[in-house]
């Protein structure tokens, strides 16, 4: 690069060029976690995890082999920058506006349902009873919009009940959900219905993991616990269908140590944190 041919022959340059070492990288990473803090209107850590992975991910191509040593690399990643720099707007921008798009696209699928459905009801009945008023490609045409609307109404339902219900943990990924019912979604099929369920579960997983740290192994059945854990006084950690077995039979020891927990214990009353051993 010119520029960092120019910027070496100054004091200030040539000071840059004499540093070495293997922390280099490390003091890139940093660098440029600062410079994008500085010229770009972050608002979250994920956005600027993203913003620096791109800065890196440009200037690794712009200046090729020369990426890790420190003065070549810091001024490409400021060219990085000022060459995309309409793309960085346009991201900002996006990020801006996305908070409120779910909910648009939630009153979108609503205002559009009564009419959609209406249609599709016609042509179901018109099916049924064999009166022919749909031609082949009309009728083609309208199994493949029904499958992208039974895609819409799932996740907006999940979205409803998941995405928006207030919870202080959100599952905020709904694309996969979509991606996942792109193929003939009918939620009259055991095979969509399963996709559904297989989706969830992951969900579930993941929200788990988030409130009460890494997945554990109850000490009752010795499977992994799906749901929120139970911790006993013991320390002991069961999973909630084993507890409720334990309600169920009137026998409050814990399944490992044998020793007892109350009969009112309260569930609810579980701090959030790892429990693994």
């Amino acid at each position: 690069m010119k520029a960092s041919e120019i910027f070496q022959s100054l004091p200030l340059g040539k000071l840059l060029s004499d540093v070495e070492g293997t922390y280099i990288l490390e003091v890139l990473k940093c660098y440029i976690r600062d410079f994008v803090y500085m010229i770009h209107p972050v608002q979250t850590n994920s956005e600027c995890q993203l913003l620096c992975e791109s800065v890196i991910t440009g200037c690794r191509h712009l200046v090729r082999g020369e990426y890790g040593r420190l003065l070549p690399s810091l001024l490409g990643c400021h060219m990085t920058y000022i060459l995309n720099d309409m793309r960085f707007k346009n991201f900002a921008n996006i990020v801006h506006i996305w908070p409120g798009c779910k909910l648009k696209w939630l009153r979108q699928v609503c205002d559009y349902r009564p009419v959609v459905e209406r249609i599709f009801g016609h042509f179901s009945h018109d099916i049924e009873n064999k009166e022919f008023q749909y031609g082949e490609r009309c009728q083609k045409g309208i199994e493949n919009a029904r499958y992208q609307w039974t895609r819409a109404v799932v996740v907006k339902l999940f979205i409803e009940h998941v995405c928006t219900a207030g919870k202080e943990v959100e599952i905020r990924r709904c694309m996969p959900l979509w991606v996942t019912l792109r193929e003939g979604a009918n939620m009259k099929e055991v095979q969509s219905l399963e996709k559904v369920e297989k989706f969830i579960k992951t969900c579930n997983k993941d929200v788990v993991t988030q409130c009460f740290g890494q997945q554990v192994i109850c000490v009752g059945c010795e499977n992994p616990i799906q749901g929120p854990p139970v911790r006993l006084p013991c320390e002991h950690v069961i999973c909630r269908k084993c507890l409720q077995d334990c309600i169920t039979l009137k026998d409050f020891v814990c399944p490992n140590c044998q020793k007892e927990f109350p009969k009112d214990l309260d569930q609810t009353k579980l701090k959030r944190g790892n429990f693994g051993h």
